[in-house]
């Protein structure tokens, strides 16, 4: 009963937030492969593509709308694994609930429910798996080692940061292992799950070759071509010229540990590390090591704090800085943390709560009330702001006012997917060529470009382009 009913507020939260009109950075692509089918940019994103096609048919008011209520389905799905998970490591069904509201109402959470992104659906099979290795999982043996072979490929059919979740992983197998005789059969049944779950890349390879019919981010594929789209070989090569500043360890830290704390709200953070502290004192006094406390503040210092040590070197040689648009690029990452975060959560909840047991509905109920409604104060306001027509007013009032045929040069994510969506799947100023003066760098662009209007030279960056293009 609690957890449906946290289920339900986040629905309730959710749906009618979702955004119909399309937002900056990959939401238009997203958008467009909703309505489509195609290639997303490195490393493709097949399993989420795959999903976004499935329910295309659903009533929406736009293809970024019907994006965005999936992408809202999936992070209530997300809230219900989560408070799976939670029992799975030993919280009770109302701890468990009360951390998943907690997740749900948090502007990370709330944010990224509300148009088409990847992080949601990463966050549903991170928290699927901590609900497989969990020391009261419901699945036991070779089938717990088997699930958590066929997780570990769909989640890297989706997004790679899914490897933080390693050290929960290997806790899951280990105990997968240990619950069985036939280890044998166990590790060839998790190989082949393992590359069931990568089979959507198989969607990947077969779309590639169909460019027209849909937005496809480069060259038709072979299998080694697949393998460097999946490691964003390319993403990162020309992402690497395009001159970000990059910003110190110490201030990503910073502004991940202020994002942290104002996503549970103040007072649930400590309440969280609290929750680590009680594992650690329980399996010491029992003498035994705690390797479910090791294992989650292992994935979370992967997801988190290492993370971000590696975006404050540069991934890629891509340095990404706190502030502005590449702020907001990094603040996405935060959600797998966060989710961590909720376990430990969980478990001082019920720590808390068993010391008013003949009052613990009441209690339940005032906590879940005011869980939600520091949600609806703290986080909503900026979701409402983020889901206005802003961008999607700015790419059709820029096409609007171009003359017929024109060629337009610029950069930018929510340009360049911007138009696609709404050029292709609104139906916009179809005449009008965009160029993106980054992507121009690529081979494949230069020749598909060639392939519509006319051949472009190289150039260093969008101002030179059009000296080139003047001239």
């Amino acid at each position: 009963m609690w957890v449906a009913g946290a289920c339900a507020i986040a629905a309730l939260a959710y749906a009618p937030l979702a955004s119909p009109y399309v937002q900056g950075g990959d939401v238009g692509e997203f958008a467009t492969l909703f309505a489509q089918g195609g290639v997303a940019h490195p490393p493709g994103y097949p399993l989420f593509t795959l999903i976004l096609r499935a329910f295309s048919w659903i009533p929406a008011r736009s293809a970024a709308h019907g994006a965005a209520l999936v992408t809202a389905a999936i992070q209530v799905g997300a809230v219900a694994m989560l408070a799976r998970a939670c029992r799975s490591w030993g919280a009770s069904a109302q701890g468990s609930a009360l951390a998943a509201l907690a997740y749900a109402m948090s502007g990370s959470a709330w944010g990224l429910a509300t148009h088409a992104e990847v992080f949601a659906l990463n966050a549903l099979i991170a928290a699927a798996i901590a609900d497989a290795a969990g020391p009261h999982a419901r699945l036991t043996g070779w089938p717990r080692v088997v699930l958590l072979g066929l997780l570990a490929g769909l989640g890297l059919s989706h997004h790679t940061t899914i490897l933080a979740m390693g050290p929960i992983g290997l806790v899951g197998v280990v105990r997968g292992f240990r619950e069985t005789k036939d280890r044998a059969r166990a590790s060839a049944y998790a190989l082949l799950a393992f590359a069931a779950g990568l089979a959507p890349y198989a969607y990947t390879l077969w779309r590639s070759h169909d460019p027209a019919s849909g937005w496809v981010w480069g060259d038709p594929m072979r299998i080694g071509d697949l393998v460097r789209h999946a490691r964003r070989t390319e993403y990162w090569e020309l992402a690497a010229t395009d001159g970000r500043g990059a910003v110190s360890f110490p201030a990503h830290l910073g502004a991940f540990a202020e994002h942290l704390t104002r996503d549970l709200v103040w007072l649930l953070l400590p309440i969280a590390l609290a929750g680590v502290v009680v594992a650690i004192v329980k399996a010491r006094r029992d003498r035994r090591m705690p390797w479910d406390a090791i294992a989650l503040v292992a994935s979370f210092t992967l997801a988190g704090p290492v993370f971000l040590f590696l975006l404050s070197r540069g991934i890629g040689n891509v340095p990404f800085s706190v502030l502005g648009v590449s702020g907001r690029i990094v603040e996405r990452f935060y959600l797998l943390p966060l989710l961590l975060a909720c376990v430990p959560l969980a478990w001082s909840f019920d720590v808390a709560l068993g010391r008013i047991a003949r009052a613990r509905p009441v209690a339940i109920a005032v906590v879940a009330a005011a869980i939600t409604l520091a949600g609806v104060v703290v986080a909503r306001p900026r979701v409402v702001e983020d889901g206005r027509p802003i961008v999607e007013t700015y790419l059709v009032d820029t096409l609007q006012s171009l003359p017929p045929h024109a060629v337009l040069v610029g950069t930018g994510d929510h340009r360049t997917f911007g138009f696609a969506y709404v050029q292709r799947v609104l139906g916009v100023r179809r005449d009008v060529i965009w160029i993106d003066a980054s992507l121009a760098r690529a081979d494949w662009y230069r020749s598909r470009v060639r392939d519509e209007i006319f051949p472009i030279p190289l150039a260093r960056d969008a101002t030179a382009l059009v000296e080139i293009l003047a001239s």
